[in-house]
């Protein structure tokens, strides 16, 4: 009967050891799930295009490392590309609407957005970009920039230590720029300018103080966001843009 009791008290305290292993794994599973999303929600992106055999041109911006890729900023195939494209028109319809655009600027964007990659050369042309193009997960765009920001800035009386301290833009804002824009061009093609004054008047609000976007952000009290920046780097890159640790990649 003891032994039959000690053996009770041993299972008993094995399954309490298990069931703790088991915790312990759950919750470093759980966490390293926690860090890897993190990880892939911070940072930024470098898109880098082949610009000659000499100069590879990296545009910097607040996309995060995990949409950092082919295939979320530009689509993994044609047809992938023609989807991403197609729903970047619907936005810009949603947007006409809310602002009031006329019908022939509506009829204009779906005009685009029919004509997505139906050229004759279209997979060429997309084949070609792909082939030049690589997607670079970096830090921070601020400090990535650093030298080309510098060197626009600076006139305007920023120091180094200030430009990266300038917020950053955030991706929804970002990722609205590419509708806005293509409704911009549809209301200026359709000579609709309420429509063109009230996307400018969008454009002003949504992004004031973005350095590039914001028009009138163009002083240092004015400038207080970043969505984006550009560097060079290779033989023939310009020592007035070089990026900061991009430098062999490709």
């Amino acid at each position: 009967m003891k032994k039959s009791k000690t053996g009770l008290v041993v299972l008993l305290a094995l399954t309490m050891f298990l069931s703790a292993c088991k915790k312990d794994k759950d919750d470093n599973t759980a966490t390293a799930a926690l860090l890897f999303l993190l990880d892939q929600t911070s940072g930024n992106c470098a898109v880098v295009t082949r610009t000659s055999s000499t100069v590879f041109t990296a545009n910097l911006s607040v996309i995060p490392k995990g949409g950092c890729n082919q295939a979320t900023i530009t689509g993994s195939s044609l047809a992938a590309n023609t989807l991403l494209t197609q729903a970047n028109y619907d936005a810009a319809q949603t947007l006409a609407t809310s602002l009031g655009c006329t019908a022939n600027t509506k009829t204009a964007l779906t005009t685009a957005k029919n004509a997505v990659n139906t050229s004759a050369t279209a997979q060429s042309t997309f084949d070609t970009n792909a082939e030049k193009t690589r997607y670079f997960p970096i830090a921070d765009l601020r400090v990535e920039g650093i030298v080309a920001l510098n060197t626009a800035l600076s006139p305007l009386g920023f120091s180094q230590a200030e430009i990266l301290a300038l917020n950053l833009l955030s991706i929804d804002l970002l990722k609205a720029l590419t509708p806005i824009s293509y409704l911009s061009t549809a209301a200026v093609g359709a000579g609709d300018a309420a429509c063109i004054t009230a996307v400018g008047n969008k454009i002003a609000t949504d992004y004031a103080g973005v350095y590039g976007f914001d028009q009138t952000a163009t002083t240092k009290a004015k400038i207080t966001k970043l969505a984006q920046a550009q560097c060079t780097y290779g033989s023939g890159a310009a020592a007035t843009s070089t990026c900061a640790t991009l430098n062999t990649q490709f």
